[in-house]
């Protein structure tokens, strides 16, 4: 028995070049017809997902370099947590200010009334 695997493996939610890749890897065309014991071979490899630290490029196995992601996610927390700082003394000032303001229009309104 023969299957046309290419439709199946795309409607598991896989791009084009995932379905693709994951095709190459067991040597079969992408429209190829393949034997049930490939099909067996290509639903295993599916079933096995690469460890957090791969990525897969191409049909090239790479690894991600933690230490810079994490080092990065570091000054972009110390970005956020300025970020922060400076709207919290924007906002403090505007109270200042609405305050003020406040203030100095109901002396006007006092004196308007006076006179």
């Amino acid at each position: 028995m023969s299957i046309d695997v290419y439709p199946m493996i795309f409607s598991c939610n896989l791009t084009k070049e995932e379905t693709e890749n994951t095709l190459g890897r067991n040597n079969i065309e992408p429209h190829g017809v393949v034997h049930e014991n490939q099909v067996k071979q290509l639903f295993d490899d599916l079933l096995t997902k690469p460890s957090p630290s791969e990525v897969y490029v191409g049909a090239n196995k790479t690894t991600v370099d933690t230490d810079k992601i994490v080092q990065r996610m570091g000054s972009l927390e110390k970005q956020l947590d300025k970020a922060i700082e400076n709207i919290t003394v924007v906002i403090s000032r505007l109270y200042l200010l609405r305050s003020v303001l406040r203030t100095d229009s109901s002396s006007k309104y006092q004196d308007n009334r006076s006179t």
